[in-house]
């Protein structure tokens, strides 16, 4: 089973949400052995959003989440389709006073279950969340792309490869199902 991770969430809504309507409605049209395992990103730009190598992640200004658009969100993606949230506050230059953001804290208390993931890159911002969202399966962020895949992805948990993969099915399926 190969399991992937659809990224922006909430910018791509538009073709995410019926993307994940037709693999439900009509999986085979799929390959058998694909599942996502999560939908990722941000609701809107906040201090904590980002990843590594880009401290500020938001990419499309215009259409920020009220609080009503992120709890349809959530049933959309946890009721319906049944996929986790993987939110993305891996900013690298984020202070300890970021951890206290209140849109940030907003949308961390709204996903705050349904197997709902969140990624991080230090420790305080682990030790905020372990301390006050305890649902969240908490993944460390790595700042490492593999461009080759016989690289050594045994030392992982969660690996992102390239999303030159992505159509490569050969590469795919070479890759340890354990």
């Amino acid at each position: 089973m190969k399991n992937f991770v659809i990224p922006y969430l909430w910018e791509k809504r538009n073709i995410i949400i019926p993307f994940l309507s037709l693999l439900s409605k009509n999986p085979e049209y799929f390959y058998q052995d694909v599942n996502i395992k999560a939908v990722s990103g941000n609701f809107t730009a906040t201090p904590l959003a980002g990843s590594p190598g880009n401290s500020f992640m938001c990419f499309d200004l215009g259409t920020l989440a009220s609080k009503e658009d992120i709890e349809a969100a959530i049933d959309v993606y946890n009721t319906i389709f049944e996929s986790p949230i993987r939110l993305n506050f891996a900013n690298t230059e984020i202070t300890q006073n970021d951890c206290y953001d209140n849109f940030s804290n907003l949308i961390l208390d709204l996903c705050n279950s349904q197997g709902n993931e969140v990624v991080i890159h230090n420790s305080y911002l682990r030790s905020y969340i372990e301390e006050n969202y305890t649902n969240y399966k908490i993944v460390s962020s790595f700042c490492n792309i593999y461009n080759d895949i016989t690289e050594d992805l045994n030392n992982y948990d969660i690996i992102v490869l390239n999303d030159i993969f992505n159509k490569d099915n050969s590469t795919l399926t070479s890759i340890p199902v354990e």
